[in-house]
Formats: C-alpha cells, sequence, structure tokens
C-alpha cells in the first residue's frame, strides 16, 4: 500500500512541478524549493526506484543550480573570485542533479561505464537511451535534458579538470536524445544548451563560437516572448566576445522586455487574472523572466568593467 501511496504522489509532484515556471518572484523560488526538493528525497528514501521522483530530482537540482548557484556565482565571477560559495554550492547541486539522474539510467540497467563506452560511437548515447528508455515518456527526455544540463554546467565550472572536460560527449549525446524528441522542451532550452556547448569551450576542444551565436539567434527568433533568450545571447556570447555594438542593441531591447516584466510583479485593479488555471498554463515563462531580472542586474552593475 505505501509503494502504491509513493507511486501516486510521484505522479502529482511531477505534473505539479510544472507549476514552478509560472513563479515571478526569484526570491520565493530561491526560498521555497530547496525545502520541497527535500521532501520528494524523503519519497525516494522509501521508494527508491522510483522512475518519476527521480526524474523530479534530477530536474529539481539542475535547475536550482540554474536558477539560483549560478545567478549569484554570476558577481563573484565578474570580480574573478575563484571558489567562491556560490560556486561551490552550484557544483554540490548539480552535482546532486547528476547522482538522481545516473540513478534514474540505472533503473533502465545503464551505468555510467556503459554511457562512457557509447560516446565513442557515432550516435552511440541516443541510440542506447532509444533502446533502453523508448521515445515517449516526457519525464525520461525531461529527466535527461536535465541530467544534460547538469553534466554541463558541472563542467563549466570545473574547466580545469581534464577528466571532466573529457565527459562533455556524454552530455551531448544526452542533450542530443532529448532536444531530437523535443526540440520546443523548455520554451527553448535546447538552442540555450547548446549555444553555451558551443561557445563556452575553447576551439581546441572542439569549439565553434560562431555555431554557437546562431543557436541563441534561433532561441531569440523562435521564443521572442522568453527573455532568457537575449539574456543568454548576453551572458554566453556577446560578453565573452566583447561585442559591445551587440550588447546595446540586445540590452535596449531586453530593458524593454523587463520594463513589462516588473509591472507584471505587483498586482494592479487593471491587470487581467493571471492566476486562473488557463492563464498559468500558458505563462510558463514567468520563472525565466525572474532569472533574467536578477542576472541582467548584475551585468548592468558590471558594465564598464566588461566592455
Amino acid at each position: 500500500m505505501q509503494s502504491v501511496g509513493i507511486s501516486s504522489m510521484a505522479s502529482i509532484l511531477y505534473d505539479a512541478s510544472y507549476e514552478v515556471e509560472t513563479e515571478s518572484n526569484w526570491q520565493n523560488f530561491k526560498t521555497a524549493i530547496p525545502a520541497n526538493l527535500k521532501f520528494v528525497e524523503g519519497l525516494l528514501y522509501l521508494e527508491p526506484e522510483n522512475r518519476k521522483l527521480l526524474a523530479t530530482l534530477t530536474k529539481g537540482y539542475s535547475a536550482y543550480a540554474f536558477v539560483v548557484n549560478d545567478t549569484l556565482y554570476l558577481r563573484d565571477y565578474f570580480k574573478d573570485v575563484e571558489n567562491s560559495f556560490n560556486k561551490q554550492q552550484s557544483i554540490y547541486n548539480y552535482s546532486k542533479a547528476i547522482e538522481h539522474g545516473m540513478h534514474f539510467l540505472q533503473t533502465y540497467g545503464i551505468n555510467y561505464i556503459t554511457l562512457t563506452r557509447k560516446m565513442k560511437e557515432n550516435n552511440g548515447i541516443m541510440e542506447l537511451l532509444s533502446d533502453k528508455l523508448g521515445r515517449d515518456d516526457q519525464f525520461a527526455i525531461e529527466g535527461m535534458f536535465a541530467l544534460s544540463q547538469a553534466l554541463i554546467g558541472l563542467i563549466n565550472h570545473q574547466r580545469n579538470r581534464v577528466h571532466l572536460v573529457a565527459q562533455l560527449p556524454i552530455a551531448k549525446g544526452l542533450l542530443d536524445w532529448s532536444c531530437n524528441l523535443r526540440p520546443n522542451l523548455n520554451l527553448g532550452a535546447c538552442n540555450m544548451l547548446y549555444g553555451a556547448y558551443e561557445s563556452s569551450r575553447p576551439r581546441i576542444l572542439g569549439g565553434n563560437p560562431e555555431k554557437g551565436k546562431q543557436y541563441f539567434l534561433k532561441f531569440i527568433n523562435e521564443y521572442p516572448n522568453n527573455p532568457l533568450a537575449r539574456l543568454s545571447f548576453i551572458q554566453y556570447y556577446l560578453i565573452p566576445m566583447s561585442d559591445e555594438q551587440q550588447y546595446r542593441q540586445q540590452a535596449y531591447l531586453l530593458e524593454q522586455n523587463l520594463r513589462d516584466f516588473k509591472k507584471r510583479l505587483t498586482w494592479d485593479p487593471t491587470h487581467k487574472n493571471r492566476h486562473s488555471k488557463a492563464k498559468i498554463q500558458s505563462n510558463r515563462t514567468e520563472l525565466y523572466g525572474s532569472i533574467v531580472l536578477e542576472r541582467f542586474a548584475i551585468i548592468k552593475e558590471f558594465e564598464k568593467q566588461l566592455f
């Protein structure tokens, strides 16, 4: 009876997790999510092989590291603070996402040794996942996307560790599988990760900044209402490339977008009801807006020294 109850709860929690994308207050997300993740881990303690719980935790910890820890670390990064608290917290939470993601794969008979072997084969990881996981389960696709994001994030924070950088093909294989099946995953996030993947690696390791730029522009073009598209272009491409002219253009457009977003943060009798069921389900860019609001404020703070 306990197993049946937890399985039912796991499905409810996974489906309800989409609501967090409607959270427009970054501070609320920062404060609320850790307790929720520990609650899910408590259920996993009772049902260790539950795939939906494992997928939920992979998504949750990867998202928290990206939304909160990486945002807080941005100021440390601009200040050239090595091994800051926020960087370490990001590494820890990406690591937890990876642990849960690898546990998820083990329930399908896939271990890390198998992944390292398959990464040497052309499309090896994609074929392995299609064979073992199938091609229809949304929670599996989203879980593997989150695992890929966690691996890329973890490696980007520790580029000096060569053995970690060597694992990038695994992250790429997971990303290819997820985004091939769901190109519109997380409102354009595939383009963001592909762009960051190409732009952040040095050319000697196969990086291609120009290819990364095209992914960011595609993200902006396909999802003009997602402010994370312009922010990711600015953060992962324009700032590293010191392209001030393009930065000014994108920053101007982003500021207009954020002006409208900030108006929605406070209640006003003239606003339409954004808490109706239909509005909530269609308003999944709110969390992305909250990330952009926090990160762009930090970028503006360091604008003069960046350009």
